[in-house]
């Protein structure tokens, strides 16, 4: 059986983000929109090379930034900072879907190379919207990622500047 290109990689803080990253998944899927899930979809492999694989291969990065979820990253070897990292550096169209009680640290606080994260536009995950807010994030999904400088001038589907929230 050959398995379908993932088109998102959900990555989270397990401890905080797991219950809303299932979800986002399921509701994806149930809309015919494959996604990489780590605990689903990471096989029998090197986890570490599995992981940095499925971002490169999926266009879109969809954050769950829940509560504190973005305290340890100043830690070197955090995966959720490697995973955030990596999919800057290999530009993917980077969606934060930010949980209630979800603030971004001081910028001085996040490392260099996922100090850009605030930069780019979000979905705010609403409970009582829910059916709105997994709307708004399937619109910010794109199919494939675009050449660098494909549409200079008039922004990129990329990087979405938000205002603060």
């Amino acid at each position: 059986m050959t398995r379908r290109r993932s088109q998102a990689f959900i990555s989270y803080r397990r401890e905080t983000g797991a219950d809303v990253a299932r979800l986002v998944k399921s509701v994806l899927s149930s809309r015919g929109i494959e996604t990489f899930l780590d605990v689903d979809d990471i096989g029998a492999s090197h986890f570490d090379d599995r992981l940095l694989r499925a971002i490169e291969e999926c266009p879109n990065f969809i954050l769950v930034l829940s509560a504190n979820s973005l305290d340890r990253c100043s830690r070197e070897g955090d995966w959720l900072r490697r995973e955030i990292a990596h999919a800057i550096a290999t530009e993917r169209n980077i969606i934060p879907l930010y949980q209630a009680g979800f603030r971004f640290p001081d910028s001085d606080e996040l490392p260099n190379e996922i100090r850009d994260l605030p930069r780019y536009n979000a979905v705010e995950y609403n409970h009582t919207y829910f059916e709105a807010t997994m709307g708004k994030l399937e619109r910010f999904l794109v199919d494939e990622l675009e050449e660098p400088g494909a549409r200079e001038g008039s922004g990129t589907i990329r990087q979405h500047v938000t205002t603060e929230k």
